[in-house]
Parts: C-alpha cells; structure tokens; sequence
C-alpha cells in the first residue's frame, strides 16, 4: 500500500533551500574549526585517533574533549602556587581564592558537556558502550535522576535556594556525568587515553616541582599548607595531600610500562609531600601490588625489594636526624588530627542521631573530614548510596581488568577516612574519570593484564 504525500505547507518551498544553506555552513564551520584551529594548536599526542581499517584518521571530539578536561583540570590549579591564593588560615603566606577562579573547575566541566553536545548533534550518530562500561552508564543515568529527586527534595522540604542545592551536589554531578561520558567513548580510544594521560602530565608535574624546590631553596618561598621549617610540597595542585595521591595514580598508569626513573621520581615527590593520607595512599597500593605478585616473586626480585625497603628505612631516618624537631611537631599534629578522624568515624551514630528522618535522607548543611560524614552531610543516605554503589562497582571492575588502577582506587577509598578525597578536585574527578575509562578500555583485545 502506498503512503500517502505528506503536505509540507505553502512555505514549504521557500524554506527548504534556507535549511539546506544553514546545514551546509553549520558543517563547513565545523570542519573549517577543526581543520584550521584545532589541529594546528593541538599536540599530536593529543589527538584520539579511530584506529579502524579503511577508515580516515580524524580527530574524535569526544575522547579529546575528555582528555583536554582531565589534563586541564590539573594544570589549571597552577595559578594557587603562581598567585599564592588558597586558604589564608592554613597558609598565613596566601590570599583566599577568588570566587572567579573557584569556579574555573564548574566551567570545564561545562566545556566538557558542551563538545560532547556538539559532537552528538553534529555528527547525528555515537558509539555507547555495552558490557560492564553500558551496565555503568545506566547506573550513572539512574544517578543523575536520582540526584534531580534529592535536589527537588531539598528545596521543597528543606526550603533550601536552588542554586545552592545544584552547586552542593557537585561531587553527585560529577560521576554520573563522567561515567556517561567516557559510555560514549571506544575501547581503543580509551585504551589511548589512559597511555597518553601520563605521557602529558607527568613531565609538567615534574618540571613545576622543580621550579617550587628551587624557589625555596634560593628564594625561601614556602609552598601552601607547610609548617613552621618544614616545607611541603604540593606540587602543580600547591596542595601536598592531593598531589601525593596524583603521584600515586600516574605511578599506577605508568606500572610496567615506563622506565623506573620516572616511578622513582614519582615517589619521590609523593615523599615530599609530607602528606601521612598520601603515604598511607603510596604504602596501600605497594602493598596490594606486592600481594598481587608474591607467588611469581623470584629470588632476585625478593632481594631487589628488600634493598627498596632498605633504602627507604634510611632515607627516612636521615630525614629525621636532619628534620627532628619539625618532624615531632608535625607527628604531633597529625597524630592528634588521626585521633579526632578516628573519634568522628566512631562517633557517627551519635552525630546524626538528632536528626529528623527527612534530614537523615536528603541531608543537612554541615562540614566534616570524613568522607561518609560529609556525604550524609551535604545529600543524606541518598546521595551515600550514590556515591557508594558507583564507587564500589568501579573499583571492582578496575580491579579484575587492571590491578594497578584497580589498587589505586581502593587505596584512595580507604585513605578516605582521613581526607574526603572525592570532595577534593581535581583528584575527584581523576577517580571517576580514570577509573571509567579504564572498565571501558577493558573491552579492547590487547586491555586485559
């Protein structure tokens, strides 16, 4: 049976040919943009490729997208050290941040949505992901929608401004949006991904160490968050508590795939931290690493890393004869900073006792150091069901595709008793991130160690 003509009406004729114009220029903007402007200012290592045969090599927007995000969310914190501005009580020598550049990180993360908008629209067809990586994407489209519940929940019961509410629940938007994302990414783009990610950020951290060490050294510049003749140093985050746990990620990239001179001088750096949530972050993933590889350990290796051990007790003691008294007061601190950690976990019970029951569910206005306190804080059990059922499944996914990530992950998760990390950017959104991108690269032939 044939259908019957469709009527497009008297206009019609007049605004097919307009719509074909502005088709037409839309694409040949977008072509002449990537061509002109995007290439040329873009590093050949930045540049996702399709890898499929017969097929022309071109730029992905989303998985570069992606990686300028993740690579930009880190060195866009350099501008803490360069203008001293962080926490003018943590660091008398600083300024407060300016609003402005506090959301810095809410625009990437616009950007970020942005190009992949674009990219959908313009190009009218995406791959998503099946498998583990699809099964993720849902529950972070679950996510998102539970997370516009909670919002709505608290506005209307808890009489809280909107707008508030959207920006509190940033560590909730995140994930979800950054597990959806990498969903539209491929396997071999992810697997690129994750091999470049290192190879860009690792010298820029490195170099900007440098520059922090021997300004100190000749300028007498202390970092943010250093003690009184103890300097810590944070690196390009000028924060030694992030810093030492991104050592400890581009270490676990890096494992078994770049010379041991950068692994060293990533420890390195994760020592000069004088972070104890980073060493506990550096021992808990060495520590998962060794229990992984002790049945295949020979007797070289044994040997090999009882000199490491070795090397490292006596480099810990020369620190501690050269930097005794700071060393104390430091050890004084934070011990006593470990006890109230400690107290507050113990404690939770008795802390979230006085609240009514739409407060234990959608959460009150409060701050804390604890990761689960502070979650129940800003979205109650909703938002710590979230944040556990996603984080949970990442993990365990990293782990049985990639141990060392998977380690780094679960390392992080348990230094979160002392520091809420996922509360702590850019390291948040390198959790989720990393972690997606890793299950997703898992569906990639060559993925699986």
């Amino acid at each position: 049976m044939k259908k019957a003509p469709q009527t497009r009406g008297f206009f019609w004729p007049i605004l097919r040919p307009i719509l074909c114009v502005i088709d037409w220029k839309v694409n040949a903007i977008v072509d002449t943009v990537t061509a002109k402007v995007l290439k040329p200012i873009t590093p050949r290592v930045l540049v996702m490729r399709r890898g499929h045969a017969g097929q022309t090599n071109r730029m992905a927007a989303i998985p570069t997208a992606l990686f300028l995000y993740l690579v930009c969310a880190v060195c866009h914190y350099a501008f803490r050290y360069v203008l001293q501005v962080s926490d003018s009580v943590t660091s008398p020598a600083y300024h407060d941040t300016p609003t402005a550049l506090k959301l810095i990180k809410d625009a990437l993360l616009g950007g970020l949505l942005a190009a992949v908008a674009v990219s959908v629209t313009v190009r009218g067809r995406v791959t998503v992901a099946r498998g583990n990586s699809g099964r993720l994407a849902a529950a972070a489209l679950l996510a998102i929608s539970a997370v516009l519940m909670l919002a709505a929940l608290r506005v209307t019961l808890l009489g809280q401004p909107t707008f508030d509410v959207i920006l509190g629940f940033r560590t909730l938007w995140l994930p979800a949006i950054l597990v959806v994302v990498v969903a539209l990414v491929r396997p071999n783009e992810a697997r690129d991904l994750l091999a470049r990610l290192p190879r860009i950020l690792v010298p820029i951290m490195l170099a900007f160490q440098a520059v922090t060490v021997v300004l100190y050294l000749f300028a007498g510049r202390l970092p943010a968050l250093s003690y009184v003749g103890l300097p810590r140093f944070g690196g390009i985050l000028d924060d030694p508590n992030g810093y030492g746990v991104l050592c400890v990620l581009m270490i676990a990239l890096l494992w078994g795939r770049a010379r041991r001179r950068w692994l060293v001088a990533l420890s390195i750096n994760v020592l000069m931290t004088v972070s104890l949530s980073a060493y506990a972050v550096l021992g808990l993933f060495l520590t998962l690493q060794f229990v992984r590889v002790l049945p295949q350990l020979r007797a070289r290796a044994f040997v090999a890393l009882t000199t490491a051990l070795s090397l490292g007790t006596a480099l810990a003691y020369a620190l501690w004869l050269h930097y005794g008294p700071q060393l104390e007061v430091w050890w004084t601190h934070k011990s006593r900073s470990v006890a109230d950690h400690a107290e507050s976990s113990s404690n939770l019970a008795r802390q979230i006792a006085p609240w009514n029951n739409v407060e234990l569910l959608v959460g009150v206005n409060g701050a804390s150091e604890t990761q689960v306190l502070l979650t129940l804080y800003q979205s109650g059990m909703i938002g710590l069901g979230i944040q556990v059922a996603l984080a949970a499944a990442l993990v365990y996914a990293a782990l049985r595709v990639r141990w060392t990530v998977g380690a780094w992950g679960l390392a992080v998760l348990i230094a979160m008793s002392f520091i809420p990390y996922l509360q702590v950017y850019p390291i948040s959104a390198l959790f989720w991130g990393v972690l997606a991108l890793t299950v997703r690269a898992a569906s990639h032939p060559s993925a699986r160690h």
